[in-house]
C-alpha cells in the first residue's frame, strides 16, 4: 500500500474568491486553541469547535486551519466519507453564520521515519529551536518511511518528531475515498512518500 502526505495545494490562484478561516479555534467554553496547541493533543478531543473568518468569500470544499489541520465542508462531504482509522471527526462551526465543517483530527503519531535517508533542511549548528519548532530541522523536504513500522490497520497518522506543517499521512484507500467525492480535488495536495 502507498502512503501520501496530505496537504493544501500551494497554488494561490486556486484559493482566489474563497473565504480564509482563522488558525485560532474556540472550544465550547470560549477558550482559544491554536492549530499548534490542538495538534499537541494526542488523544480524542471532546466537544465542538468554532472558527472565525479572516477574509470573506465563498466557502471552499476544504480549508486548512493553520498548517496542521484540514476541515471539510459539511455540504460537500458527509462524515462517512472521512471516517477512517486514526481520524477523529470534530464539528467545526463558524460563529457568525453556522457554516459547518468537519475537522479531521489526526492524533496518532507514529515513529516510522528513516531520518538518515530522509531529506531535511537542518537547523544551523548553533541554532536552538523554539518549543513550537521541530528539533529535527526547518523543513521536512522528503520523508522516507519504514513501512514495517506503520500499523496495517491505520489509515491516517502524523509523523513522530515532526511538528511541522501538514504533517498528515494517509493511506491510499483514504486518498481514493477523498477523490471519489465530487469537488475540486486540485485544492488538495497528495505527495507520494518513499517507503523502505
Amino acid at each position: 500500500m502507498n502512503y501520501y502526505k496530505l496537504g493544501i495545494s500551494p497554488e494561490s490562484k486556486k484559493w482566489k474568491g474563497y473565504m480564509n478561516p482563522s488558525s485560532f479555534l474556540l472550544d465550547e467554553k470560549g477558550n482559544e486553541l491554536s492549530d499548534v496547541k490542538l495538534s499537541a493533543i494526542q488523544e480524542e478531543f471532546s466537544g465542538t469547535l468554532y472558527f472565525n473568518i479572516l477574509k470573506e468569500g465563498n466557502p471552499p470544499p476544504v480549508i486548512s486551519i493553520g498548517s496542521r489541520f484540514l476541515a471539510f465542508n459539511e455540504s460537500v462531504f458527509c462524515a462517512d466519507e472521512l471516517d477512517f482509522t486514526g481520524v477523529q471527526l470534530i464539528s467545526l462551526i463558524n460563529r457568525n453564520n453556522d457554516l459547518k465543517y468537519i475537522l479531521m483530527h489526526v492524533f496518532n503519531y507514529i515513529d516510522c521515519v528513516d531520518w538518515e535517508c530522509s531529506k531535511v533542511d537542518r537547523w544551523p549548528a548553533d541554532y536552538i529551536p523554539e518549543d513550537w519548532e521541530s528539533k529535527r530541522g526547518r523543513f521536512f523536504i522528503e520523508p522516507v518511511l519504514y513501512k514495517s513500522k506503520i500499523p496495517e490497520n491505520l489509515d491516517a497518522f502524523r509523523l513522530y518528531e515532526w511538528g511541522g506543517g501538514f504533517n498528515i499521512v494517509i493511506a491510499e484507500t483514504f486518498k481514493e475515498k477523498l477523490l471519489s467525492v465530487k469537488f475540486d480535488n486540485t485544492l488538495l495536495d497528495f505527495k507520494l512518500l518513499s517507503l523502505k
